[in-house]
């Protein structure tokens, strides 16, 4: 168990170190449904966190996500909404993986100030 938490940790550190690459590096694509804006309204504490749970996600369906070989695109479905502190957004993570896409949604919820707490769905 503690070989897969490694090996998690160093996956989310070389995914940050690359940062999110575009699906079609280049290539201007239209938003997929149901988002607003391409991007992530997380800092760089709440990115690598939720990145770690969202590797986790896609072992648990079966994927194998590897950032050399793989990319991922953040994009935004709500903006946040509420009073500060208590705000709540929605994002979806699209990750290509050997020529499928897999999209993992996410809701954030501030937990007062400089700190959230996020639900991974599918």
């Amino acid at each position: 168990m503690n070989s897969i938490r490694s090996l998690s940790i160093v996956f989310v550190a070389v995914c940050l170190l690359l940062g999110p690459a575009p699906l079609h590096a280049g290539a201007k694509r239209a938003l997929p449904q149901g988002v607003i804006r391409e991007g992530s309204l997380c800092n760089q504490k709440l990115l690598f966190d939720a990145s770690v749970a969202a590797a986790g996600k896609l072992a648990q369906m079966g994927h194998t996500y590897d950032p050399k070989r793989h990319s991922f695109q953040p994009y935004v479905v709500s903006l946040p909404q509420g009073a500060p502190g208590e705000r709540r957004w929605t994002e979806r993570w699209i990750y290509s993986i050997d020529g499928k896409e897999i999209p993992i949604t996410i809701d954030f919820r501030e937990a007062g100030a400089g700190a959230a707490d996020y639900t991974i769905r599918r």
